[in-house]
C-alpha cells in the first residue's frame, strides 16, 4: 500500500509541474517556419494587408506588435497588384503556422472581424443603392400623402424644413470651432462624437439591463472592441480624422472595465499611439496625462496581481520622464497605488507609500491630496498591515492640525481604517480598535456636522463584521451598532449589516445560548424576507449570503437536526433561484462547504458521509448547468468531506480517501484550479488514515510528507509544508502507541526546529506540536522515563511562552497529555505528580489564564491515574474528585460534567479495592449512574465496562445480601446493553 500511494503521489507531483511549465517549444517550431510564412504585421486585423516582402526585409520580422506596425505603415503606398498577390501569399502560407499562433491570430483583441477593403467598399455601394431606393419609396409616398393636407400644413412643414436647415448650419459651425479650437480636423470632430455616441448608449443600456444575465462583461468588450475597430480602420486608410481625443474615448472605455485582458488591450492602444504621434509628428496626435491615466486605471482594476502593479509603475515612470507632458494633478498616481493595492504583495503598501512620499517631496505642480493618502491607506489595509494604516491616518490629522486642513482625514479614510482593522486576523483587540475608530468618527461628526465625516452603514457593517471574526462576543453588540446607527448616521441597516449580524451568532454558540442564537438567525432572515417580498424594502433583500450565515450557524449546533434544518434551506435557496433566475440567489461554493460542515459536525456520522456524497453530485450538476465560477469545485469542499470521512469509521475509508485525492488530482488537470491538492489535503489526508486506523500508518505518514516536501521543492508552492500537515504527521506517530512512535514524533519536532533556525518560517514549532510529541510519549509506555520527557516538553513550552513566544503558550491539551503520560507511567507517586500539574494548571487558570481551564478530560485522567495507583486510599481518592465533578457541573460548569467513563472508573477501582464496603461502594456508585441516565442524560448510560467491573466486585464479594443485588444489577445492564444492540 506505501509503494502504491508513492507511485501515484508520484505522478501527480510530475504532472502538475508539467502543467504549470512554460511550453517553449511552440516558439523553436515557429523559427523553423520559412521566411514567406514569417514576415508579416502581427496586427491581425482583416482591413490591414498582410505584407510578405522578400529576403532584403527580413529585419521586419519580429513578432512585436509595434516593430511591424512600423513596418506596414512604411510601405502602405504599395500598389494593388502587389497587395492581392501578398494577399494570396499569405493565405497558402497560413497552414505553416503552428497550431498555438492561428488560435492567437483568432484570438487577437485587435483582429477587426470585418472583410477585406474590397469586400467593404462593395458592401457599401449595396447600401448605397439600397438606401436610395428606400429614400425614395419613402419620398413618393409622404408627397402623395401630402397632396391631401391643407395649406397651413404644408406652410408648417415648409418652416420646419427652414429651421432644420438652421439646425444644420449651426451645428456645423459648431464643429468647426471646435476644430480650430482644438488645433484638429472637422472631421476627427465628428468622429469624436460618434465614437461618444457608441460608448454612452452602452451605458445607458447597462443602467437599465436585467440583472439575471450571467455577465455584462462580455458586452462591455463587444462595445471596447467595436470603439477599437472603428479607430484602427482610420489608421489603416492613413486617414487625418482622429486625434488624441479619438484614443483617449476608447482608452476610457477598455479601462471601465475590471479584466486584465482589457489593461492589455488599452496598454497595446497607448503603445499604438505613441508610435504614431513619434512618426507622423502631428500636434493633435499626442498622448497626454488623461491618455496613461485611462490605463493605469485599467490595470488598478484589472486584478492582476504583482505584474499589472508593475507594468503600471513602468508607465508612470515614463510619463513622469515625458518632455511634453505636464502633470498638474495625482490622478496617475493614485491609480498606480489603487493597483499595488489590489496585488497581493506582501510590500504592496511599502510601494504605495514610496509613490505618496515622492508627491509629498515634489516641488512641482503635481501635490498630493487625502485622495492619495486615502490610496495609500487602502494598500497597507489590503495587506493587513493595520499598524502603517493607523500610523498614515495619525500623519493626516498632524497636517491638517499644522494648517493643512485639505488632509483631514474623511469618511473614506476612517472606513478603509475600520474595514483594515475587520479584515485583518480576528481579535478582540483589532476590533475595539476598530469600534474606536467609529465612535471618533461619530464624534468629529457631531462636532462639524460635516457631510464627509458622517458615518455610513459600510462603517457600522465593518465594525460588526470585526467583532464576529474576535470570537465568542454577546450578540447585544449588534443592537448597540444599529443604535447608534440610526443616532449618527440616520441610517436604517442593510442586507449587509444584517449579514453579518447573523456570522456574528454563528460565533456566539456558547451550548447556554445556542438555540437562542439560532432563534435569532432564523427571525433575521424572516425579517429580511418580510421587508423585501412584502414591503419592497429592496436594501433588505435576503441573497445567498445570508443564507449561507444562517447554513454556517446551523452547523456550529452539531446536531443531525440542524443538518437537516440546513439542507431545507439550501433547497429554499436554489428554488428562488430557479424561479426567478435571479444570480442572488444562485448558491455559492462557500454555501456547499458550509451544509457539509454541518453534517461533518453531527454526530450520525453513517449519514453524513451519505448526504455529503449527494450534496457533491449536486453542486457538480449545478457547476455543469451554469458554468459559474462561485459554484466550481475548490479544495475546502474536498477538506469537509475527508473530515466526514475520518468522522465515518466506514471500513473502507482509507481507500475512499484515496479516490477522493484522485478526484481532486483529475479535477485540477481537466481545469479546475482551486481543487489543486495542497499540503492541506495531505494533512487531512494523513488524518483519515490516522481514524481509520489503518495499518503502519506511521509508515504512511512519513511517505506523504516526504513527497509534499519533494514537490515544494520541485517548485510547486501549494505544497510547501504547514503547521497543520507537521501536526498530522505528529498525531499519527502518535496513535501507534509505540516506543518507535515516539521516537519519530521527537525526530519530526527536532526537525522543525533546526528548519525553523534556518529562516524556513513554515517549519515553525508551535503548542501543536508539543502536544502531540507529548502524547506520543504518553501512549509509549515508556514508564517514568516517557512521563518525565513529558513534563520537560512542557516546561520548554512554559518558559518559551514566557519569553515572548505566544504560539507555545502551554493550553489544557497539553496538560492533560503530561497528566495522561503520568497516569501510563504505573510508577507509585503518579497520583501526586499528577495532582502537582492539576494545581499548576489550576494556578494559571486563576492568574487570567483561560486556556489553561481544566475540563472533563483532565479530571477523568486524575480518577484513571488513582484508579491505577496501589494506594490504600485510591478508591476513595477516585471517588473525591467524581463528586468534585458532580458539584461543579451542579454548580453551572458544563465542562466539568461527568460521564459514564468517570463513574466506570471509580467503580472498577473499588473492583480492586480491599475495602469490606467495596461491594457497597459500587453498588451505590451504579444507583447514582442509573439514576442519572434515567434522568435523561445519555452519557450516562451504563454500558459493557459498568457489567465487568461489577462482576468483579460480585466475585469477591461475600455478603449474600450484596451479591444478590449486585446480580440483579447485571442482568439490568445485560438486558439493557441487549436493548441497545437491537435498536
Amino acid at each position: 500500500m506505501e509503494q502504491q500511494i508513492l507511485l501515484e503521489m508520484r505522478n501527480m507531483r510530475q504532472e502538475m509541474l508539467n502543467k504549470d511549465r512554460p511550453c517553449f517549444h511552440n516558439d523553436c517550431q515557429w523559427q523553423n517556419v520559412s521566411s514567406t510564412s514569417r514576415i508579416r504585421c502581427n496586427l491581425r486585423w482583416s482591413h490591414l494587408l498582410v505584407l510578405t516582402i522578400t529576403s532584403s526585409v527580413h529585419a521586419w520580422t519580429s513578432t512585436n506588435r509595434q516593430s511591424n506596425y512600423l513596418a506596414v505603415n512604411r510601405y502602405s503606398t504599395m500598389k494593388s497588384t502587389l497587395e492581392s498577390s501578398l494577399i494570396n501569399a499569405t493565405v497558402s502560407s497560413k497552414s505553416a503556422l503552428p497550431r498555438q499562433r492561428r488560435n492567437q491570430q483568432r484570438n487577437d483583441p485587435f483582429r477587426l472581424k470585418s472583410k477585406s477593403h474590397h469586400s467593404l467598399q462593395a458592401n457599401a455601394s449595396n447600401r448605397t443603392t439600397l438606401q436610395s431606393r428606400n429614400h425614395t419609396k419613402a419620398a413618393n409616398k409622404r408627397s402623395s400623402q401630402d397632396t391631401n393636407k391643407k395649406r397651413p400644413q404644408v406652410r408648417r412643414l415648409r418652416n420646419n424644413s427652414s429651421t432644420a436647415k438652421s439646425k444644420s448650419n449651426a451645428t456645423n459651425t459648431n464643429i468647426a470651432r471646435q476644430a480650430s479650437a482644438y488645433n484638429t480636423t472637422e472631421g476627427a470632430v465628428l468622429f469624436n462624437r460618434q465614437l461618444n455616441l457608441l460608448v454612452k448608449q452602452h451605458q445607458v443600456k447597462q443602467q437599465v439591463s436585467n440583472r439575471t444575465s450571467i455577465s455584462t462583461s462580455s458586452s462591455k468588450q463587444s462595445v471596447a472592441q467595436q470603439a477599437t475597430d472603428l479607430l484602427l480602420e482610420k489608421i489603416h486608410f492613413n486617414s487625418t480624422d482622429y486625434d488624441t481625443v479619438s484614443f483617449n474615448i476608447v482608452l476610457s472605455a477598455w479601462s471601465r472595465q475590471r479584466s486584465i485582458t482589457a489593461a492589455q488591450k488599452a496598454d497595446q492602444l497607448l503603445s499604438i499611439l505613441l508610435t504614431l504621434s513619434a512618426q507622423t509628428q502631428r500636434h493633435n496626435l499626442r498622448a497626454n496625462s488623461y491618455s496613461y491615466g485611462s490605463v493605469l486605471h485599467a490595470y488598478a482594476k484589472a486584478n492582476d496581481g504583482i505584474r499589472g502593479a508593475t507594468r503600471a509603475s513602468e508607465l508612470l515612470h515614463q510619463l513622469e520622464s515625458s518632455p511634453h507632458i505636464q502633470l498638474d494633478t495625482d490622478y496617475c498616481h493614485n491609480a498606480v497605488m489603487d493597483a499595488w493595492a489590489v496585488s497581493n504583495h506582501v510590500d504592496a503598501g511599502m510601494r504605495a507609500e514610496a509613490i505618496l512620499r515622492r508627491l509629498l517631496e515634489h516641488n512641482g505642480s503635481v501635490k498630493p491630496t487625502k485622495v492619495s493618502f486615502n490610496a495609500c491607506i487602502n494598500a497597507y489595509a489590503r495587506s493587513g498591515q493595520v499598524q502603517h494604516v493607523q500610523r498614515l491616518l495619525q500623519e493626516m490629522k498632524k497636517l491638517a492640525d499644522a494648517g493643512q486642513v485639505h488632509f483631514a482625514p474623511d469618511k473614506i479614510s476612517y472606513t478603509t481604517c475600520i474595514d483594515a482593522f475587520a479584515k485583518s486576523e480576528g481579535s478582540m483587540a483589532n476590533a475595539k480598535q476598530a469600534d474606536a475608530l467609529l465612535t471618533e468618527m461619530e464624534q468629529l461628526y457631531l462636532a462639524t456636522n460635516s457631510t464627509s465625516l458622517c458615518p455610513d452603514v459600510v462603517a457600522y457593517t465593518s465594525v460588526l463584521t470585526a467583532y464576529a471574526k474576535s470570537g465568542r462576543v454577546k450578540s447585544q453588540i449588534a443592537n448597540d451598532l444599529l443604535r447608534r446607527m440610526e443616532l449618527y448616521a440616520n441610517d436604517r441597516p442593510n442586507s449587509v449589516f444584517l449579514n453579518a449580524w447573523i456570522n456574528l451568532l454563528a460565533k456566539n454558540m456558547d451550548v447556554e445560548v445556542e438555540q437562542d442564537s439560532v432563534a435569532a438567525a432564523e427571525g433575521l432572515l424572516q425579517y429580511m424576507q418580510t421587508a423585501y417580498w412584502d414591503r419592497k424594502q429592496l436594501q433588505l433583500k435576503p441573497c445567498k449570503i445570508t443564507y449561507t450565515a444562517l447554513i454556517t450557524v446551523l452547523a456550529e449546533v452539531g446536531t443531525v437536526a440542524a443538518a437537516e434544518r440546513a439542507e431545507e434551506l439550501y433547497r429554499e435557496l436554489q428554488g428562488l433561484w430557479r424561479e426567478t433566475g435571479d444570480l442572488d440567489y444562485l448558491p455559492t461554493t462557500k454555501t456547499f462547504a458550509s451544509l457539509l460542515n454541518a453534517w461533518a459536525r453531527c454526530s450520525g456520522a453513517s449519514k453524513a458521509l451519505r448526504r455529503a456524497d449527494d450534496i457533491m453530485a449536486n453542486m457538480k450538476r449545478l457547476y455543469e448547468e451554469t458554468g459559474s465560477n462561485d459554484v466550481r469545485p475548490n479544495t475546502i469542499l474536498f477538506v469537509q468531506i475527508f473530515q466526514i470521512l475520518a468522522k465515518s469509521g466506514a471500513a473502507n475509508a482509507a481507500e475512499r480517501a484515496k479516490e477522493l485525492l484522485r478526484e481532486m488530482h483529475a479535477l485540477y488537470l481537466a481545469g479546475c484550479p482551486d481543487v489543486r491538492p495542497d499540503s492541506t489535503t495531505y494533512a487531512y489526508l494523513i488524518n483519515t488514515f490516522t481514524k481509520a486506523k489503518v495499518d503502519n500508518v506511521a509508515e504512511l505518514a512519513s511517505l506523504v510528507l516526504e513527497e509534499a516536501e519533494a514537490g515544494y521543492n520541485a517548485g510547486i508552492g501549494e505544497l510547501r509544508p504547514t503547521a497543520m500537515l507537521y501536526s498530522a504527521c505528529l498525531q499519527a506517530y502518535a496513535k501507534c502507541a509505540s516506543k518507535e512512535g515516539a521516537q519519530l514524533a521527537e525526530g519530526l519536532l527536532q526537525q522543525t526546529k533546526e528548519l525553523y533556525e534556518r529562516g524556513k518560517i513554515y517549519a515553525k514549532p508551535r503548542f501543536t506540536f508539543y502536544n502531540a510529541v507529548m502524547d506520543a510519549h504518553a501512549r509509549s509506555n515508556g514508564g517514568r522515563q516517557a512521563a518525565e520527557r513529558a513534563v520537560e516538553l512542557l516546561d520548554e513550552m512554559d518558559v518559551r511562552s514566557k519569553a515572548g513566544d505566544q504560539t507555545l503558550r502551554p493550553n489544557t491539551r497539553s496538560f492533560n497529555a503530561a497528566i495522561f503520560a503520568w497516569k501510563n507511567s504505573g510508577e507509585p507517586d503518579a497520583p501526586a505528580r499528577a495532582e502537582s500539574l492539576l494545581r499548576r494548571m489550576n494556578e494559571g487558570y486563576k492568574a487570567g489564564e483561560r486556556s489553561m481551564r481544566p475540563d472533563r478530560v483532565t479530571i477523568n485522567s486524575i480518577i484513571g491515574v488513582w484508579a491505577k495507583s496501589h494506594a490504600d486510599n485510591a478508591a476513595e481518592r477516585a471517588e473525591e474528585w467524581l463528586k468534585f465533578m458532580e458539584t461543579q457541573f451542579a454548580n453551572g460548569d458544563r465542562s466539568l460534567k461527568p460521564d459514564s467513563w468517570s463513574v466506570n472508573t471509580c467503580i472498577n477501582t473499588y473492583s480492586r479495592s480491599e475495602r469490606v464496603d467495596a461491594a457497597e461502594k459500587a453498588r451505590m456508585l451504579y444507583e447514582r449512574m442509573k439514576a442519572a441516565y434515567e434522568a435523561g442524560d445519555l452519557e450516562m448510560r451504563p454500558d459493557l465496562i459498568t457489567l465487568n467491573s461489577l462482576q468483579t466486585v460480585l466475585s469477591r464479594c461475600s455478603n449474600k445480601d450484596e451479591r444478590h443485588q449486585l446480580t440483579r444489577i447485571a442482568d439490568e445492564i445485560a438486558k439493557l446493553y441487549t436493548s441497545t444492540l437491537a435498536a
